[in-house]
């Protein structure tokens, strides 16, 4: 008798509360999403990514042998070139973060440098600068460190999306450095 006097109450609350909790769930979820990189952009067959209106590809990357001097032992340096077409109006972005796919250990840069940019900084060229440059970083990973391995540049403003450039999986072409 109960439910049949109540089946309107029981059916609101049998679609309400899972519908709550689908709203509140989803709204926290898009928080959590909004500030992080959670959404790689990965490069198109010509090897360029575009977030935004900024272009990146890989130009060059080199795992070196340092002088035993330079770094300490169990240490070995990559360093990659990367290609940077930036906005009409510039682009401002972190460092780019060197990470093994595998295990998601992550590297911030060991030095950086912007070749054809007019100011050296840890960053993207900032949004004073318009033309084309190479981001030059360097990375001083330990030797059990076995890749694959990805660059990440994030733009604050493409949240939750960033790019993301995989490294050739063979880093044997070794320069001597130092």
């Amino acid at each position: 008798m109960w439910i049949k006097r109540n089946w309107i109450a029981l059916a609101t609350v049998a679609v309400l509360l899972p519908a709550t909790a689908l709203v509140i769930g989803g709204n926290e979820w898009r928080d959590y999403t909004t500030g992080r990189p959670v959404d790689p952009i990965m490069p198109d067959p010509s090897g360029q990514i575009s977030l935004g209106d900024t272009h990146f590809s890989l130009l060059d990357t080199t795992l070196m042998r340092p002088q035993p001097e330079t770094l300490p032992k169990g240490v070995r340096a990559i360093e990659v070139t990367v290609h940077v077409e930036p906005a009409n109006d510039g682009v401002s972005c972190s460092a780019p973060t060197l990470v093994e796919a595998s295990t998601g250990r992550e590297w911030s840069e060991a030095s950086l440098r912007l070749v054809g940019a007019s100011m050296p900084q840890s960053l993207c060229a900032g949004p004073g600068i318009t033309v084309p440059y190479e981001l030059r970083a360097l990375y001083a990973v330990p030797e059990d460190a076995q890749g694959p391995f990805t660059i990440d540049v994030v733009i604050a403003e493409e949240l939750p999306s960033f790019a993301r450039l995989p490294l050739p999986e063979d880093l044997e072409t070794v320069r001597e450095r130092y």
